[in-house]
């Protein structure tokens, strides 16, 4: 699913630049940087909604991630557990929903101990042996 948000956001953001070159083009002035809203089709099939933004900057060529228009800072370990699970975008802004917070406490999908990592995990091992 974390590999077809990420294509999705892909071709959105190359549209989305294709365009702003285009504009860019017929103006003298010169641009330094644009931040963009990234919009997906239907973002609700990836487990999101509408609070959640996605940011693109075209100067530092990276994307910020906000939720309620505050930028998704989560609380995670600052020295990573000896048994670490590594939390993907996607999980941050699904948690970031069901926690209805900017800054979502992830120390538990950081350590396994979150029964949707567990479970993912399980899918995960069930489907790399059916491969």
């Amino acid at each position: 699913m974390n590999k077809e948000f990420f294509k999705e956001i892909d071709k959105v953001v190359q549209s989305s630049w294709e365009e702003l070159q285009q504009l860019a083009k017929s103006i003298k002035t010169q641009i330094m940087s644009i931040e963009f809203v990234v919009e997906l089709d239907d973002i609700q099939k990836y487990g999101l909604n509408k609070d959640i933004l996605l940011v693109v900057n075209t100067y530092d060529k990276k994307m910020k991630y906000y939720y309620k228009n505050l930028e998704i800072e989560p609380e995670c370990y600052y020295n990573r557990p000896q048994k670490y699970y590594e939390v993907s975008t996607l999980d941050i802004l699904q948690e970031c929903i069901m926690q209805d917070s900017h800054t979502p406490n992830i120390k538990a999908m950081e350590n396994g101990t979150c029964k949707r990592i567990q479970r993912k995990q399980k899918l995960e091992r069930i489907c790399g042996n059916i491969k």
